[in-house]
């Protein structure tokens, strides 16, 4: 990354749209609109099953985050520790 491309990822922070948090599904929407995207054209019963969608999508997100870092962590002792000794 040179220094030019901080001015442009700045300019492109600086046009963003103000946004809001919805109550109903904490996530974020732009000011401009006047109700939330994501949750305002559902009903009640609906929305559970939105709600356990998205946790579900994040818990096997974070899944796949802890199997990389177990799998770099494993990386990294077999280049510092197994590797040293079996060139010897």
């Amino acid at each position: 990354m040179g220094w030019g491309n901080i001015g442009l990822s700045w300019t492109r922070y600086a046009k963003s749209t103000p946004t809001r948090n919805c109550a109903r599904c904490h996530l974020d929407y732009a000011e401009e609109e006047d109700r939330c995207p994501h949750c305002g054209s559902i009903e009640d019963h609906e929305m559970q099953d939105y709600l356990h969608a998205l946790e579900e999508k994040k818990k096997r997100k974070n899944r796949i985050i802890g199997v990389f870092l177990a799998s770099l962590l494993l990386y990294v002792f077999i280049v510092l520790f197994v590797l040293p000794t079996y060139l010897r």
